[in-house]
């Protein structure tokens, strides 16, 4: 194994730990495990609880935690069951402890002719394309009307969660901040388990973690999701609020692409979208 090798695999094996080390603070101890810790310290199971439900011992628990240690696939197994984690935190865990990287990494740029057919012939429901890291690589004229001119941004701020956090603007414009910030964190969180040797995604994380508090906040609960179709509304500054159902699909041929789609769920939001594109 070369030094790059295991250097890589190290830094693996400590996110892989630290994740577990979050999910073992949010799993709420059995009626017998409160009865006999009355004065808990803090919320979740201890160290000594989760060996106990899984069958190992404390001390190798701890080296798991701690990155020490390549766990076995058994274990794995019944860590997750004993600490009760979703599909989406099963599929993260799995990556991390196996080192599976899917594919390689999409291209930033070179987007294939066909997916920019696609993002046109969704017109007129705004649509744009991305990469794993959120990076926008292609986007339709509706996309435009609504969100802005992707063509006239630096390639670092057509990134949807860099925008989200980094420009105050995003604050006003996105209704309910907050709880979409939450989920676009999560969602890096689960592709960052599947392109973890990305260096371009440590860099955006980096970026991140320096402008903005909330999401250093976020990143580090290690919580992992999908954005998968949602309600979404904004405050455009011309025409007021618009809601949208935000439907994202993988793009066809190209792991790590993602289409996404946004469908007015009113007649207001899609009479005013075509004003929008007619003054365009």
């Amino acid at each position: 194994m070369s030094v790059s090798d295991l250097l890589n695999d190290t830094r693996r094996r400590k996110e892989l730990g630290t994740f577990f080390r979050n999910c073992r603070l949010r799993t709420s101890p059995h009626e017998r495990e409160r009865g006999a810790r009355r004065r808990r310290l803090y919320n979740g199971l201890t160290r000594d609880e989760v060996a106990y439900r899984v069958g190992i011992s404390t001390e190798y628990y701890k080296d798991f935690e701690q990155g020490r240690v390549q766990i076995a696939r058994a274990t794995l197994v019944s860590l997750m069951d004993a600490l009760q984690l979703n599909d989406h935190e099963r599929r993260y865990a799995v990556k991390l402890a196996t080192g599976l990287v899917i594919a390689p990494s999409p291209p930033d740029d070179d987007v294939p002719a066909a997916q920019q057919l696609v993002l046109d012939s969704l017109h007129p429901h705004p649509a744009y394309l991305v990469n794993h890291r959120m990076d926008t690589l292609a986007w339709n004229r509706a996309a435009c009307a609504l969100f802005g001119d992707f063509g006239m941004r630096s390639f670092e701020q057509r990134n949807i969660a860099f925008t989200l956090f980094a420009e105050p603007f995003s604050r006003l414009f996105v209704v309910d901040w907050a709880k979409h910030a939450q989920r676009a964190v999560r969602q890096l969180r689960a592709d960052y388990g599947q392109y973890w040797d990305d260096p371009r995604f440590d860099e955006l994380i980096e970026r991140l973690l320096a402008r903005s508090p909330e999401f250093a906040t976020w990143w580090e609960q290690h919580d992992v999701g999908s954005q998968a179709e949602i309600d979404k509304a904004f405050n455009h500054p011309q025409v007021g609020r618009l809601v949208f159902k935000q439907m994202v699909y993988d793009a066809l041929d190209v792991p790590g692409l993602r289409i996404v789609l946004y469908i007015p769920l009113d007649e207001a939001t899609r009479g005013t979208l075509l004003e929008l594109l007619a003054k365009d």
